[in-house]
């Protein structure tokens, strides 16, 4: 399994990869970016990531409008959505995300069917759609 993370601190990832080699008895090989540009660089570069696991804090935002932010932030999945092709991206939302939020539906449309919201923010959640991504149908029920 191949993954590219995409957070604010490493120590995530480290975190993440340790449980899932612990449950699952699969090695995970990864790589940490910190910029949603630095993830699109990678995807062109390199093709053969399983899973990109996203974490809507990756930047700090430099105002507090949330339409400009939502608009930012699907602009960046759409040009990473733009460079894969049969990768799953999984997005960890922030605490303020609700199921009803206009963004996720935003990126559903772009066959982002892995959105962890709320109490499933953890790494058990985590680790378990690394390793079995949800399809349209489980999305949608989610």
């Amino acid at each position: 399994m191949k993954v590219l993370f995409a957070v604010s601190n490493e120590n995530i990832s480290a975190q993440i990869v340790k449980k899932y080699q612990r449950e699952y008895k699969e090695i995970i090989s990864y790589k940490n970016m910190y910029y949603f540009n630095a993830i699109v660089k990678e995807l062109q570069r390199d093709k053969s990531y399983d899973r990109i696991l996203i974490f809507e804090d990756l930047e700090p935002y430099v105002n507090n409008n949330m339409e400009a932010i939502d608009q930012y932030l699907f602009n960046k999945i759409d040009s990473i959505s733009d460079e894969i092709e049969s990768t799953e991206i999984i997005f960890v939302c922030q605490e303020r995300r609700t199921k009803s939020d206009k963004l996720l539906k935003r990126f559903f449309s772009l066959g982002i069917y892995n959105i962890l919201l709320g109490k499933d923010r953890n790494v058990e959640v985590i680790c378990r759609v690394i390793k079995k991504p949800r399809n349209k149908k489980e999305a949608k029920q989610y």
